[in-house]
């Protein structure tokens, strides 16, 4: 296993004692808090780093959510009202001829 922060050092996940976080992010804010009083400066400033990463890859996938949304919304608009009607549209006039 290596390491997330490239020192070597391999780290397990991080749990709450208390309580099961449901994000990875307030596992890292409840370690950065338990931090203060064991561990050294390097590997808190790493559990920073990894916390604002995590934050800025969140963002990011928000933001890939959204304009994905946008285009398929886009898509379908043009779909059902341009390319549908088009499709299914007479070439010329009805005709009806007699049977009898």
């Amino acid at each position: 296993m290596t390491s997330a922060f490239g020192n070597g050092i391999v780290y397990s996940p991080v749990r709450c004692a208390r309580c099961v976080c449901a994000s990875p992010i307030a596992a890292l804010k409840r370690a950065r808090q338990q931090g203060r009083l064991w561990e050294n400066q390097a590997f808190l400033d790493d559990l920073d780093r990894s916390l604002e990463l995590k934050k800025e890859e969140l963002e990011r996938r928000r933001l890939h959510y959204e304009e994905v949304r946008e285009q398929l919304a886009r898509e379908r608009d043009r779909i059902l009202n341009l390319l549908l009607p088009k499709r299914f549209a007479l070439q010329g006039e009805a005709q009806v001829f007699p049977v009898a």
